[in-house]
């Protein structure tokens, strides 16, 4: 065979074997592009020592893994906590101080995003104790009453007493996070033997079910410890 048709096949051989073995564009590119900046962060839930962040999730060619929550501390960012989706709960915060957060997002491949924008909130002041919420959510023949139970004070509490007036006539299917008693229209919901220890700034929530038959009128008058709750 001449020299030059051996090295023609040669080249022919190598532009062959290279197309085989060669990286897609697209695929290739993955993992380049840093992930879009996280949506502003809206604040729910604050209490004396935690606070829920929420902000609208990142996209990214490779793929969203998690997000990092940053603080702003005396002009300076630092890492707070990771997050696997959108939304992070951040606690053991300090009662009646004001914190600045934001949020940068990384993907599989290693990159992150610029950081968001920030969101800025006060903490509660410490209270004296426990403060209660009452929702009532009536169905067919029957109502839902959930109740959380948020400590104010700096210290954990010891027990809670719920009391409230509840028809006799209604029938109470199922009670979560307490112990019930009831004597005619009267009722009390008493902290479980797990359920009577709140840290600072954490909510619990308890409360039943019931159903009735012809006109029951809906349970009124809770009082936590005494104290007046809000009824919603």
């Amino acid at each position: 065979m001449r020299r030059g048709t051996i090295r023609n096949a040669l080249l022919t051989f190598i532009v062959a074997t290279s197309a085989l073995f060669a990286i897609p564009a697209a695929r290739a590119a993955t993992g380049i592009q840093a992930p879009s900046t996280p949506g502003t962060p809206t604040v729910n839930g604050i209490t004396t020592t935690l606070a829920t962040l929420v902000w609208a999730p990142s996209t990214d060619n490779a793929g969203v893994t998690g997000y990092i929550v940053q603080v702003l501390k005396n002009g300076t960012w630092s890492n707070y906590q990771t997050a696997t989706i959108n939304v992070a709960t951040v606690a053991k915060l300090a009662a009646n101080t004001t914190y600045t957060f934001a949020v940068i997002a990384h993907d599989a491949a290693g990159n992150n995003s610029a950081r968001s924008n920030p969101v800025t909130f006060t903490t509660l002041p410490y209270g004296t104790g426990l403060a209660c919420s009452v929702a009532i959510e009536s169905f067919n023949d029957g109502f839902t009453v959930t109740a959380g139970i948020l400590n104010m004070a700096p210290t954990a509490s010891n027990g809670w007493k719920l009391t409230f007036a509840l028809a006799a006539s209604a029938t109470v299917t199922s009670v979560f996070t307490g112990i019930m008693t009831r004597s005619g229209d009267q009722a009390t919901l008493v902290n479980a033997s797990y359920s009577g220890n709140i840290g600072p700034g954490y909510t619990i929530y308890t409360g039943f079910q019931a159903t009735f038959t012809g006109l029951v009128t809906p349970p009124s008058g809770f009082t936590l410890n005494g104290v007046a709750c809000t009824v919603t």
